[in-house]
C-alpha cells in the first residue's frame, strides 16, 4: 500500500498544478487545445505520418496525433484548459477535434483516467473504447481498452452516456460488442481493482468517500495490547544471601529484620529469598519495596514504621501492616 500511497500523493500535486494552471491562464490561451501537461517517464508521441518523438510538457496534440506510455511511464493530458487525462502505463490513445465543440479520445490500448471538471457551454468531450462511445459532462471515471469487443468503465463520479445507455457513479460496467451489446454492471470494490484504479481512488479520496461510490475495505480493529508478562523470579545466586553483615538461608519461610536500621539498599538481595511466607521489616528505613514483588508466596509483611510511599510491588500480599 505505500507505493499506492506515494502515486496518490503524486496525482494530488499534479491535479492541484492543473486547476492553478487554468485558472491562471484561462484567458491567455485560445480555447479547444489539447497539450501534454506532465510526463514520467517514457512517453511518446506519433503524428499522422507516423513520425514518433519524445513527449514534452506543453507539446500540441494536433489532429490523428496518438500518444502512448510505456512501462513504469504515465502522462497527464489537458483538454481545453478544463479537463484532464491521465493516462496508464502500457497505454495509447488518440486525440482529436470532431468539430468545434466537439474534442474525441480513443483509448487504443490500456485505460485512461478522465476528470472533466467544468466545460465551456457547448463544448464536448467524447471518449472512444473500441466502438463504444461516451458522452462526458462533468465526470470522473477511469476507461480501460480490455482488449477486442471490450470496454470496462469505472464511475467514480457523475455520470456517462454510452451507446445511450447511463452510467452512474459507483458502478464499475464491461460493455461486450459482439453480435448485440452487452452490459454487465457491478459495484465498485477497491480490492478487486487494479493498481492504477486503486491508486486514483486514493488520491480522489475525500471526493469519492464523499459520494459515497466505492466500497472501501473496512479497517482492521486494532489487536488488543498483550498484557505486559510477569517479571520472571531472578535466579537464586547461591544457598545464602548477606544483608549488612548478616547471612541467611534463602529457604528460610519466616524472617525478622525489624529495627535493624536497613535501608533501600540493604533489602536488594531479599528478592531472592522467594521460599518466605512471612517478613517483618519494620521499624526501618525503607521507602522502596520493589524487591518484594518476587516473593510471591508471601502472606504476611509488617512493613511498620518506614517512609514507604508507593506500595505497588507488595498488591498481591493479603496480609500487610503498615500499609495506609
Amino acid at each position: 500500500m505505500k507505493n499506492k500511497s506515494i502515486g496518490g500523493a503524486m496525482l494530488v500535486i499534479i491535479l492541484v498544478l492543473f486547476s492553478s494552471a487554468c485558472g491562471s491562464s484561462l484567458e491567455e490561451i485560445e480555447a479547444r487545445i489539447i497539450s501534454v501537461f506532465r510526463t514520467e517517464e517514457t512517453v511518446y508521441i506519433t503524428r499522422a505520418t507516423g513520425e514518433e518523438f519524445d513527449a514534452a510538457v506543453g507539446t500540441r496534440l494536433h489532429e490523428n496525433y496518438a500518444v502512448s506510455t510505456a512501462a513504469a511511464s504515465f502522462c497527464y493530458i489537458a483538454l481545453d484548459n478544463e479537463s484532464l487525462i491521465k493516462m496508464d502505463e502500457s497505454s495509447e490513445i488518440s486525440v482529436y477535434r470532431a468539430t468545434e465543440t466537439l474534442l474525441s479520445v480513443n483509448v487504443k490500448r490500456g485505460q485512461i483516467l478522465v476528470d472533466v471538471q467544468q466545460q465551456e457551454p457547448g463544448h464536448i468531450l467524447e471518449t472512444r473504447v473500441n466502438n463504444v462511445v461516451m458522452g462526458v459532462r462533468g465526470t470522473l471515471f477511469i476507461a480501460t481498452n480490455a482488449g477486442e469487443n471490450e470496454a470496462v468503465v469505472i464511475m467514480l463520479e457523475g455520470t456517462v452516456e454510452a451507446d445511450g445507455t447511463m452510467l452512474h457513479a459507483g458502478t464499475l460496467t464491461r460493455i461486450y460488442d459482439g453480435a448485440e451489446r452487452i452490459f454487465e454492471t457491478t459495484d465498485i470494490v477497491f480490492d478487486e481493482l487494479d493498481a492504477f484504479a486503486q491508486q486514483v481512488i486514493l488520491a480522489y479520496e475525500e471526493r469519492i468517500l464523499q459520494a459515497g461510490s466505492v466500497i472501501m475495505p473496512e479497517e482492521p480493529e486494532p489487536e488488543p495490547e498483550p498484557e505486559p508478562e510477569p517479571a520472571p523470579a531472578p535466579e537464586i545466586p547461591t544457598f545464602y544471601i548477606a544483608i549488612q553483615d548478616w547471612m541467611f538461608n534463602t529457604g528460610l519461610a519466616e524472617l525478622s529484620l525489624a529495627n535493624m536500621f536497613l535501608n533501600n539498599a540493604d533489602i536488594q538481595n531479599l528478592r531472592y529469598m522467594v521460599n518466605l511466607t512471612t517478613l517483618d521489616l519494620s521499624n526501618n528505613n525503607i521507602s522502596d519495596i520493589s524487591p518484594l514483588a518476587y516473593l510471591t508466596r508471601l502472606t504476611t509483611l509488617d512493613m511498620q514504621n518506614n517512609p514507604v510511599t508507593d506500595w505497588t510491588p507488595v498488591e498481591h500480599i493479603p496480609d500487610v501492616l503498615g500499609r495506609n
